[in-house]
This record gives C-alpha cells, sequence and structure tokens, in this order.
C-alpha cells in the first residue's frame, strides 16, 4: 500500500507539474495570440487612419479648387455687372442729352461719331431699325385686316 500510495502522490504531484507547465503554455500562448492581434489591429488601424487622412486631404484640396473656381466665376459676373451697368449709365446718360433722338433723325454730331460711342450708336440703330421694321409689319398687317 505504500508503494501504492507513493506512486499515487507521484503521479498526482507529476500530473499537476504536466498541468502546470501546460497552463504556463497556455497563458503564453494567449499573450502571444493577444499580443499579436493588437499589433494587427494597430497596423489595421493606422492603415486606415491614413486612408481616411488622404481623402479628407484629397477632399480639401477638391474644397479649395471649387472655392477658386467659383471665386473667380464670381469676380468675372461682377466685372460683367459692373460693365453693364457702366454701359447703361452710358445710355442712359447719352438718351438723357438727347443723344439718341439725335440717332435716331440721323443727325450724327462729331461728339456722337467717337470710337468710344460706336457699339452704343450701333446698338441704338439696330434697336431702331427692328422697331421700325416691327411697326411696318404692324401696319401692314392692319391694313391687309381692315382692307379685306
Amino acid at each position: 500500500e505504500k508503494t501504492q500510495s507513493a506512486a499515487s502522490t507521484t503521479y498526482e504531484s507529476e500530473k499537476k507539474a504536466q498541468d502546470e507547465i501546460h497552463q504556463r503554455q497556455l497563458d503564453e500562448i494567449r499573450v502571444n495570440h493577444q499580443s499579436s492581434l493588437e499589433k494587427m489591429y494597430a497596423k489595421s488601424l493606422s492603415e486606415h487612419q491614413s486612408a481616411e487622412a488622404r481623402q479628407r486631404m484629397a477632399l480639401v484640396a477638391m474644397h479649395a479648387e471649387t472655392m477658386q473656381s467659383l471665386k473667380t466665376q464670381f469676380q468675372t459676373v461682377r466685372a460683367m455687372h459692373r460693365s453693364f451697368k457702366d454701359k447703361f449709365a452710358t445710355v442712359r446718360k447719352l438718351s438723357e442729352n438727347s443723344f439718341v433722338h439725335c440717332l435716331i433723325r440721323g443727325e450724327l454730331e462729331a461728339r456722337c461719331m467717337s470710337a468710344k460711342y460706336q457699339p452704343i450708336i450701333e446698338l441704338v440703330q439696330s434697336m431702331h431699325a427692328h422697331s421700325m421694321r416691327e411697326r411696318k409689319a404692324a401696319a401692314a398687317e392692319r391694313t391687309k385686316l381692315h382692307g379685306e
């Protein structure tokens, strides 16, 4: 019985020692696996963040381009508006000075012939000619209706 008891104790202590070794190995594997997972996660997170940062930079660049384009377009529109405003003011001023009446009657004075006013002169003359054609067409239509 003593031998059996000693063998049983030896077996249990060996089993306990093996269990402890297995447990340490499992703990070591678990720690290594956890460390490996953490490294993989950190790498994946870093890649994701750098991709996100590149995407943000691209969006910022696109936004800056769009804003610059809009600014340029706005400046162009503002310049066109200013130009039209100036031309309208010139036409109004000339009209107030009976310049338009001078053009319509064909009494172009020397000041009307300056190159500065030439585009305006042509515009007013073409508008007047168009208006006269419309009046003649309307008169012809009235004559045609009343004549029948």
